[in-house]
């Protein structure tokens, strides 16, 4: 029939995000859970780097996570175990 549209013509398409919009949405909820955990006293700051870091490691992101890959992330562990399980100081920064 002539005008006539087909329903499967006005139904919203999903919106494809690439792997980088991907991996920062994910951050962004593990980063809500987390910002919800209450630490009991002596803790009485909690720093996160994808609070105050957001802009460049946003740029970081969607410059090299263009493309699947198999990766494995360290990270210094600055808390109280930190150089129990590294054997390096947090301030030893030309070591690490």
């Amino acid at each position: 029939m002539s005008g006539d549209t087909d329903e499967r013509d006005s139904v919203p398409t999903a919106i494809t995000l690439t792997i980088a919009e991907k991996f920062l949405s994910i951050e962004l909820r593990l980063c809500d859970v987390l910002r919800g955990i209450q630490f009991p006293a002596p803790i009485t700051h909690i720093y996160n780097p994808l609070e105050y870091a957001m802009v460049p490691h946003k740029q970081y992101v969607t410059t090299y996570c263009t493309t699947t890959k198999h990766v494995l992330f360290l990270g210094i562990n600055p808390g109280p175990f930190g150089m129990a399980q590294t054997g390096v100081k947090l301030c030893m920064s030309c070591r690490v």
